[in-house]
């Protein structure tokens, strides 16, 4: 318990210390990847097993978040 406490308050500090860096836009986008990235550390770190429905999940995700990035930068170049 202590343990996930202290690492939930390093994760908050790290991102509160960031956010004001960050647009809102791109704040948006990197909470959406959060979970994928927490994913991998479990698969990577924790000996998690990699499945479809993860690969499936995080390929829709990280997609979306790749479109929401192109799109914003070809829109930058017409506007």
């Amino acid at each position: 318990c202590a343990s996930g406490a202290i690492a939930s308050g390093i994760g908050y500090s790290i991102w509160y210390t960031a956010m004001p860096k960050l647009k809102s836009t791109q704040a948006a986008v990197v909470q959406l990847c959060v979970p994928v990235l927490a994913a991998i550390a479990g698969v990577v770190f924790l000996s998690e097993q990699l499945t479809v429905q993860f690969i499936v999940a995080s390929s829709v995700i990280l997609g979306a978040v790749l479109v929401f990035t192109l799109n914003k930068k070809q829109f930058a170049k017409q506007g």
